[in-house]
C-alpha cells in the first residue's frame, strides 16, 4: 500500500500493479461508505474516516504510527462517545463525533511537533534566547 500509493513507479518496476491496487482499495472505500451511510448517516461517517486520521497525523509523519494510531482513536472516541450518549440522554452518532473531535483538539492542543502547547514553547525558547 505503501509503495503503490507514494512511488507507483516503483511498485511498477517490482512487479505490483498500482492501478489494481488502487481499485481494490477505492471498491473496498466505497463500499465501507456506502453501507455506513445507510446504517449510521453521513455525519458520523464522514466524522468517522476523517477524524483519526487527521488526529494520527497530528502525532507523527511516519506511515506506520498514523495507521497504528487510527484504530486506537477511532476505538476511543467510539467508545467515550457511547458512554456519553447514555449519560446524556443524546444521539450516539453526535456523541461519537464529539468525542473523536474533543480526542482531535487534545492531541492538537500537546502534540510533540504540531501542538500549541510546543509552538508556544519553541517561540518562547527563541524570543527569550
Amino acid at each position: 500500500l505503501q509503495i503503490t500509493s507514494f512511488d507507483p513507479g516503483l511498485a511498477q518496476s517490482i512487479g505490483v500493479s498500482p492501478r489494481i491496487v488502487h481499485h481494490v482499495l477505492m471498491a473496498a472505500v466505497s463500499i465501507c461508505v456506502v453501507s455506513a451511510f445507510e446504517a449510521v448517516g453521513s455525519i458520523l461517517v464522514i466524522g468517522a474516516l476523517i477524524i483519526p486520521g487527521v488526529t494520527g497525523s497530528l502525532l507523527s509523519d511516519r506511515l506506520w504510527v498514523i495507521l497504528a494510531s487510527v484504530p486506537v482513536f477511532a476505538a476511543a472516541s467510539s467508545a467515550l462517545g457511547v458512554h456519553g450518549s447514555v449519560l446524556l440522554n443524546a444521539n450516539p452518532g453526535a456523541t461519537i463525533i464529539a468525542a473523536a473531535t474533543a480526542i482531535y483538539l487534545l492531541v492538537w492542543l500537546v502534540s510533540p511537533r504540531r501542538g500549541l502547547v510546543s509552538l508556544w514553547w519553541r517561540r518562547r525558547r527563541n524570543t527569550e534566547g
